[in-house]
């Protein structure tokens, strides 16, 4: 107790102590993906298929994905993201394409001259969009570039991205550092 003035009723007299505080808990940076996979989109010139597990961790604005054919799943991101070699895609989680199912295997032409169809879902999937598959949980995005070129090897990698940006830091000379790059997760060669 303290003795103190209180003009909501004008006495000075002992009163308890009322400590106020607040405490602000920031978003960490988005942990590594996981699942990540990458199908050659043999149908569908200069481009690929990506799928990952959509994650539940609170505040990922978007993923970006790095391709090159430059290895980089050494590379800090700092030195990743001022790489003129490899080049980085933001895609934007808040509207994405939302599919029941669609079969990535499976592509037929029909009519000819028509992009080709996937199975179950019956349509064709758009170079560069983000599509999401409620029944796997996944985001398929359709990655495609003009200098793709057939029987050319490219390492891929994928990341989440915080309101703010951030993203992992993919430094390996920090001991027991989790958030870096790590074959068949979210690197693929």
């Amino acid at each position: 107790n303290a003795v103190a003035y209180d003009s909501s009723d004008g006495q000075v007299k002992s009163r308890e102590i009322i400590y106020k505080f607040a405490i602000t808990l920031p978003n960490p940076v988005p942990a590594p993906v996981n699942n990540f996979e990458a199908k050659d989109n043999l149908k569908s010139e200069n481009s690929a298929l990506l799928v990952w597990k959509k994650d539940s961790q609170a505040g990922i604005k978007s993923y970006s994905v790095y391709y090159s054919t430059k290895d980089f799943v050494d590379m800090k991101m700092s030195d990743i993201q001022k790489d003129n070699l490899i080049k980085q895609v933001s895609a934007l989680i808040s509207n994405p394409i939302e599919i029941e199912r669609v079969d990535m295997d499976n592509c037929e032409f029909n009519p000819i001259n028509e992009p080709c169809k996937y199975s179950v879902y019956n349509q064709a999937l758009l170079k560069n969009k983000l599509y999401y598959i409620k029944s796997e949980n996944k985001f398929l995005y359709v990655l495609s570039d003009a200098d793709f070129k057939d029987g050319t090897d490219y390492n891929l990698a994928i990341t989440a991205v915080n309101d703010k940006g951030e993203e992992m830091d993919n430094d390996k000379s920090i001991a027991d550092n989790t958030y870096i790059f790590e074959a068949a997760k979210n690197y693929l060669w």
